[in-house]
């Protein structure tokens, strides 16, 4: 896999933000720029933050946790993000409280907070742990800004960050392309820029007609295992003329 050195102390961590979470996480997002963090938007896919080439991080409330098992949604989305991220996190924030005019206190949502003692939050909780997400507790959107920033921090110490890329949008046709490649099984949002981004592929046929070890070699954030997988869709999806057969 093509290791990226590490940035210095002082640059800043790059966070992708999945653009439709954006309504509900201004907070956060102004949090992480706050601790520094280089926050870029686009639409991601199974995950709401990438914080590393291999490490992506979903964020639900403890309600959301509570009534997971019945939204395929929400389920999907987990079980995808374990299947492209070699690092997947859930980070499960306190439901907020909202107050009424008349000063009653109540939780935004109908699920109590006693979520502990609920059996679908130890259900979902026990089905993240199998689909070998870690999971961390947050008390609110600027501890959940926190924990993506540390997360960024540790992934960046071991190799693992995200490439400082040009922040400027992708072309009409990049943005083409990168739809493509994520169409594609294994490939995420980072896999997807580094092929965009890449001065080893010119083309997409470039990138199906290579071999496990150049895909490695020459992508960021895609595993050998995950590049065989993807080689065997290439040999099964395109003609022997497009992968040089």
């Amino acid at each position: 896999m093509q290791q990226q050195p590490p940035p210095p102390p002082s640059a800043p961590l790059t966070i992708f933000v999945d653009n439709r979470k954006l309504a509900s996480c201004a907070v956060v997002v102004g949090s992480l720029r706050a601790l520094r963090c280089r926050v870029q938007v686009y639409q991601l896919k199974a995950c709401g933050f990438i914080v590393g080439s291999r490490a992506a991080v979903e964020r639900l409330t403890q309600s959301e946790v509570a009534t997971s098992l019945k939204n395929a949604k929400i389920m999907d989305r987990l079980k995808e993000m374990s299947q492209l991220f070699g690092r997947g996190y859930v980070i499960v924030e306190t439901d907020r409280e909202k107050v009424h005019r008349n000063g009653r206190t109540e939780l935004s949502t109908e699920v109590s907070s006693r979520h502990s003692l609920c059996d679908g939050y130890r259900n979902a909780i026990a089905v993240f742990g199998k689909l070998k997400l870690n999971i961390l507790y947050s008390q609110d959107q600027q501890e959940t800004a926190q924990f993506l920033h540390d997360i960024a921090a540790s992934e960046a110490s071991k190799n693992h960050a995200i490439p400082p890329w040009p922040s400027e949008p992708l072309s009409a046709d990049q943005e083409l392309l990168v739809k493509f490649f994520m169409a594609m099984p294994y490939v995420n949002y980072v896999v997807a820029l580094s092929w965009i981004h890449s001065k080893d592929f010119f083309s997409a046929r470039d990138i199906i007609a290579s071999s496990e070890t150049d895909l490695v070699k020459k992508s960021v954030g895609l595993t050998p295992k995950r590049a065989q997988l993807l080689c065997a869709f290439f040999r099964y999806k395109f003609d022997g003329d497009l992968i040089g057969h």
